[in-house]
Order: structure tokens, then sequence, then C-alpha cells
């Protein structure tokens, strides 16, 4: 059995999954987690690993946790924000 590639594989724009989740936590990091954003980060966390799940503890997961946590709280700022998820992948 073949293990998957790790989650900084180079992909086809020339850049890793890590940089491009970087980049995004740099550009967008003060915006709270939502679903959308939650939904994208296990996308690429999919495509990087070749699973069809995501992995316990990983990026994804703590999206989908941070995300369920905001859609709960009323104040942007009490929420958890992009940059606190994805300093993880960094």
């Amino acid at each position: 059995m073949q293990s998957p590639p790790p989650l900084f594989q180079q992909v086809d724009a020339g850049i890793t999954i890590g940089e491009a989740l970087e980049t995004t936590a740099l550009s967008c990091g003060q915006k709270p987690v939502e679903w959308s954003d939650a939904a994208a980060i296990q996308a690429a966390e999919v495509r990087a690993t070749g699973r069809t799940t995501i992995t316990p503890g990983g990026v994804a997961a703590a999206a989908q946790s941070a995300a369920t946590i905001n859609a709960r709280m009323t104040k942007d700022e009490d929420k958890t924000k992009l940059s606190d998820v994805l300093a993880v992948s960094a």
C-alpha cells in the first residue's frame, strides 16, 4: 500500500498547498472562519493527501471545528480567524 503524499506537495500551479494556505492566511487572515472556508481547506487537504476523509487534528478538521463554533457566536471579534487555523499549516 502506497502512503499518501505530504500536505505540502507541489501542485499544478507551481506552489505547494502549504504555500497557498500561508498566502491565504496573510491576505485574509483576519476573516472569521466560515463553512465555505472549511470546505475549501478540506478540498485542498484531500487533494494534497489523496485521502477521501480529513485527517483528525489536521488543518481541515480545525477549520471545520472553528466554523461550527463561529456559527454560534454573534460578535466577529470573538470568532476564530483564518490566520488562527492556517497557522497550523505553516
